[in-house]
């Protein structure tokens, strides 16, 4: 036979434990028990959950008593070993005493606001992440890039956490001629007036710089340079894919990829990458 164990009846309970058709059960609050007890030991001899009166663990061996109420005596609770339910699901929110002494938790049902929590958990998370993606990939200038006359630091990518200030040159006009022929010459206008026929690697050190030129809504260059070292310019003839008409290109991109030196670039391990748009003329 199952050992039976009374509610003690008390004048201080303050908290109400509901149970199916309206019974009540009165018990001590958490914080009651707390002040209660005053941090002292105290003998929890079972727990009870209400989803306990729809299951048949009354036959498992969690089982360790029935409880007897004061307001209904002919309803028994049955009694689960201490800490038998699972903690994730259940909460001890309130304490009954008995009148031997002992305590019984009575257990709530959490399980929904823990789900809710890690929806919004996992929610929060997602949301960082595609904030976060969005800033990394703006097209900022760096306060901390190097800016040097006739150079300006444009919009790069990296997959170091070093920033060595990606410098390109910054051309106010690109002529090339002779028109209607692959093999042509450049004539560059820079921005501090001075002209140049050359394809040039801003950078000063570190890295080796392979230049493209695309015109307008074309995914292939007309150009691609030799490997330039840095600071050198370009000693290839100047090649074009297929001869171009005379006239103005508008949204002519220049890109620069900055490969680190002593790599093989057909490993294609980028550095940086950075562009600059200008208008060129044919002539």
């Amino acid at each position: 036979m199952d050992e039976e164990f009374v509610i003690e009846d008390l004048e201080n309970y303050d908290s109400k434990f509901e149970l199916p058709d309206g019974i009540t059960v009165r018990c001590f609050s958490k914080k009651q028990m707390q002040e209660q007890t005053n941090e002292k030991s105290v003998n929890i001899i079972g727990e009870f959950a209400k989803e306990d009166l729809n299951t048949l663990r009354e036959k498992t061996d969690s089982k360790v008593g029935d409880l007897q109420l004061i307001s209904n005596k002919g309803i028994k609770l049955s009694l689960q070993r201490y800490k038998s339910h699972n903690r994730f699901s259940y909460s001890e929110e309130y304490y009954v005493k008995c009148t031997t002494g002992d305590y019984v938790v009575l257990l709530k049902n959490i399980t929904a606001n823990r789900v809710l929590f890690m929806l919004a958990g996992i929610a929060a998370c997602v949301s960082l992440f595609f904030v976060g993606s969005n800033f990394l990939n703006k097209n900022t200038i760096s306060d901390k890039s190097r800016l040097s006359e006739g150079t300006q630091n444009l919009s790069q990518s990296s997959n170091t956490s070093t920033d060595p200030g990606v410098l390109i040159p910054v051309f106010s006009e690109v002529n090339i001629s002779p028109p209607d022929s692959r093999n042509v010459s450049f004539s560059i206008l820079g921005k501090t007036s001075e002209i140049d026929s050359k394809i040039r690697n801003p950078m000063d050190k570190n890295y080796n710089c392979i230049v493209k030129i695309f015109l307008s809504n074309e995914i292939e260059p007309i150009y691609t340079s030799n490997l330039i070292a840095p600071g050198e310019a370009s000693d290839d003839t100047i090649t074009l894919s297929k001869p171009l008409e005379k006239g103005t290109y508008k949204n002519v991109t220049f890109l620069y990829e900055y490969y680190p030196i002593g790599v093989d670039v057909d490993s294609r391990v980028l550095a940086y990458s950075a562009k600059m748009i200008t208008v060129v003329t044919v002539t």
